[in-house]
């Protein structure tokens, strides 16, 4: 309910990740890359199954984000 639809972060990010491309999301905090990334993320896995044992997903945090929230 906070963005009517989305933003520019979310919208550049989903193409490249739908395409399976491997995507670096730059944007100011609160701009939601963090969403953008993980509605891709939970969709695929929860619609698509594993075909091999493994990591499907690896989403790393920017540290000065963790310094924070920690």
């Amino acid at each position: 309910t906070s963005f009517p639809e989305p933003t520019a972060a979310q919208a550049g990010a989903w193409g490249p990740i739908a395409a399976g491309e491997h995507t670096l999301l730059c944007a100011p905090t609160g701009s939601g890359k963090t969403l953008a990334a993980f509605l891709w993320a939970i969709d695929r896995l929860g619609t698509s199954p594993a075909t091999r044992p493994g990591v499907r997903v690896l989403y790393v945090s920017p540290l000065r984000a963790l310094a924070v929230d920690v």
